[in-house]
């Protein structure tokens, strides 16, 4: 995985796939099952976070190759999902990579979302995180604070 935009080089690609592997087997143990269209997508937006980190100050380094074993991972445990998908709206403040939200909206098909971030920075990351993941239908980015809304 190459990170054009990332100074200090590219994470071995290898050590992301470890990480992805290992974080897919955790939430099978937990009772999350994933299609393999929706892991495809967890992945796709872990790349994403990983490989404009440092353009966004989205995680810090040491996270960038272990970002599924640490955040996906409490994104998606299994009481979170469960209320989730009770509830159907997701208010998520401070979004900042879009921890819990984008993970959330990928793994829960019906999940409508609103992500409150108030850097600008963040929120650019968001908004192309959104489009690209193809969640525009179901997922709105606020720039601004909670009381703001």
């Amino acid at each position: 995985m190459t990170d054009a935009v990332n100074p200090r080089g590219a994470i071995d690609p290898e050590k992301i796939t470890r990480d992805f592997e290992s974080t897919v087997r955790f939430l099978i143990s937990d009772g999350v099952s994933l299609p393999e269209e929706t892991l495809g997508r967890l992945r796709e937006y872990g790349e994403l976070v990983i490989d404009r980190s440092a353009a966004y100050n989205l995680i810090g380094p040491a996270d960038r190759e272990r970002f599924f074993t640490r955040h996906i991972t409490e994104s998606l445990s299994a009481p979170l999902v469960e209320l989730a998908r009770l509830e159907n709206n997701l208010v998520d403040i401070g979004s900042g990579a879009g921890l819990p939200g984008i993970p959330l909206a990928i793994a829960i098909p019906e999940l409508k979302a609103l992500l409150v971030e108030p850097r600008p920075r963040k929120v650019q990351f968001l908004e192309m995180a959104v489009f690209k993941l193809g969640l525009a239908d179901r997922v709105e980015v606020f720039q601004g604070s909670a009381d703001a809304l």
